[in-house]
C-alpha cells in the first residue's frame, strides 16, 4: 500500500481526536466528555471513547447539539437554580 492510501485511512480514537481539536483539557476530560454524550462526530453523538474517527472525519468533531456546552438545553442544576431564582446565578 502506498503512503497516499495509508494517510487517507489514518484513524485515531475519539478521546484522543477530542483532546486535539481542544474540546477537552486532558485525556480524562476527554473520556468523561465522550462517556456523558457531549462529543458528537458529524452528526452522530458518540459515547464510546474508543469510537475509531477517520482522518477525513475529525474536522467535523465537535460539540453534541443537545448538550449544554453546543448550545442545548442547561443542565438540571442550573434549571433549578433559574426557577428558584435567577439573582443567585453566576454566568459563565
Amino acid at each position: 500500500m502506498d503512503m497516499g492510501k495509508q494517510a487517507q485511512f489514518h484513524a485515531d480514537f475519539a478521546r484522543d481526536a477530542g483532546l486535539k481539536t481542544g474540546l477537552a483539557k486532558s485525556i480524562h476530560h476527554a473520556r468523561v466528555l465522550i462517556r456523558q454524550r457531549h462529543i458528537r462526530v458529524g452528526k452522530q453523538v458518540v459515547n464510546i471513547p474508543s469510537f475509531v474517527v477517520r482522518l477525513d472525519s475529525q474536522k467535523h468533531i465537535d460539540f453534541a447539539l443537545t448538550s449544554p456546552y453546543g448550545g442545548g438545553r442547561a443542565g438540571r442544576v442550573k434549571r433549578k437554580r433559574l426557577a428558584a431564582g435567577g439573582a443567585e446565578e453566576d454566568e459563565e
